[in-house]
C-alpha cells in the first residue's frame, strides 16, 4: 500500500505541471481574444523610406493591439491588429524633420501548437499589410546660382507595407480562461512611400528585420 501511494503520488504531481492539468488539452474548438500588451520592434512603417538606416532603431510600445485566435485542436487562425500615434522628431544631414505618425497594421496567420500542456510551444506565420500616414515640417537643401542653403516644407507621407512574418511564440495557461503569450518573428516587408506634398514621387523599399519580443494577454471563450 506505501508503494502504491508513493507512486500515485509522483504520477499526480506529473500531471500537476504537465498536460495533463492544462486547461486547454480537453478543449478541442474554441477562441481566444486579447491585447497586445507589449511590443519590442521597428519603427518600419514611418519616417522617409530613402532615409531608413539613419533610423535602425528598437522601440517599446505598450498596450497599441487587439488580437483573435480561433483553436482547432492544435491548429489556429490568428489576427492581430496594431495602432500606433506617435510624434516623430528626427535629424540627418544637418536637416530635420517633425511631424505626428499614424499607423495601422493587421496581421492574418497560421498558428500550430507543438503540444497542449499548460506551457505550449508554437510556431506560425502571419501575411500583413500596414497604412500609415505622416504630416508635419522638414527642412531640406535647395540650390540657387550655386549656393546652398535650406527650406522649411510642409511634406504629407502615405505608406503602404505587405509583409510576411515567420516567429515561434510560448504561451502559458495559468488558470482556466486566462493565457498569457509571447513571441518573436523576422518580418519580410514590401513597402511604397509617396510625399503628397513634396516631390511627390513613390519610393519602393524592401527589408528584413526582426521583430524580437511581443507579449499578450488573452481570455479563452
Amino acid at each position: 500500500m506505501a508503494i502504491y501511494l508513493v507512486v500515485s503520488g509522483e504520477l499526480s504531481s506529473q500531471n500537476l505541471a504537465g498536460e495533463g492539468n492544462s486547461n486547454l488539452s480537453k478543449k478541442k474548438n474554441y477562441c481566444e481574444g486579447g491585447i497586445n500588451i507589449y511590443r519590442l520592434d521597428h519603427p518600419i512603417y514611418s519616417y522617409y523610406l530613402q532615409y531608413y538606416d539613419e533610423y535602425k532603431k528598437l522601440e517599446n510600445n505598450f498596450f497599441r493591439g487587439i488580437n483573435f485566435k480561433y483553436y482547432f485542436g492544435k491548429n489556429a487562425f490568428r489576427c492581430n491588429f496594431d495602432y500606433y500615434k506617435e510624434v516623430v522628431h528626427v535629424s540627418y544631414d544637418e536637416s530635420f524633420k517633425e511631424g505626428v505618425s499614424k499607423t495601422g497594421i493587421l496581421n492574418v496567420g497560421y498558428q500550430r501548437l507543438l503540444r497542449k500542456a499548460r506551457f505550449s510551444p508554437y510556431v506560425f506565420t502571419d501575411l500583413s499589410y500596414a497604412y500609415s500616414e505622416e504630416n508635419g515640417m522638414r527642412a531640406g537643401y535647395i540650390y540657387l546660382f550655386n549656393y546652398i542653403g535650406y527650406q522649411n516644407r510642409t511634406y504629407h507621407l502615405k505608406t503602404s507595407s505587405f509583409g510576411i512574418s515567420p516567429g515561434l511564440g510560448l504561451r502559458y495557461n495559468p488558470v482556466k480562461s486566462i493565457v498569457l503569450g509571447v513571441e518573436t518573428n523576422i518580418l519580410y516587408s514590401f513597402s511604397f512611400q509617396r510625399d503628397v506634398k513634396g516631390d511627390k514621387k513613390t519610393y519602393e523599399s524592401r527589408r528584413l528585420i526582426a521583430n524580437p519580443v511581443q507579449a499578450t494577454l488573452g481570455f479563452i471563450f
